[in-house]
């Protein structure tokens, strides 16, 4: 897979949220930063999702919104990843949105639709 982030597919001057979100959201909890960049590894490795969706780290969410979360389930908390698939080429995901989720409900899913619409409307006759 090829990972890139939002909105750098747009505007590639810009660094992109999820970027920001690991550098410094995650800075003060180092082992759940590696745990992220290591997952995000792992997925850039591969050339098939499925056994992400398989166990559950890779989960879809409406219409072309996915979520990846590291790790699966935590007391301590849980990074979710909102992420699409490039509308022409499957190999390549756009990480649009991050947060450390503790409560049950998504606080920034919201905001990863709103960069979804945003990166489609803009990748069409690209």
């Amino acid at each position: 897979m090829i990972i890139k982030f939002f909105p750098a597919e747009i505007e590639p001057d810009k660094e992109g949220a999820v970027q920001v979100f690991i550098r410094k959201n995650l800075a003060k909890r180092p082992n759940l930063q590696l745990r992220v960049k290591e997952f995000l590894k792992k997925v850039d490795e591969v050339d098939d999702l499925s056994p992400f969706f398989k166990n559950e780290s890779i989960t879809p969410i409406k219409d072309d919104l996915y979520e990846m979360r590291i790790p699966k389930r935590s007391k301590k908390g849980v990074v979710r990843i909102y992420f699409c698939f490039h509308p022409e080429n499957p190999m390549i995901l756009i990480l649009l949105e991050a947060e450390l989720k503790h409560k049950k409900e998504a606080m920034n899913k919201e905001t990863a639709m709103k960069r979804l619409k945003i990166y489609m409307d803009n990748s069409k006759g690209h």
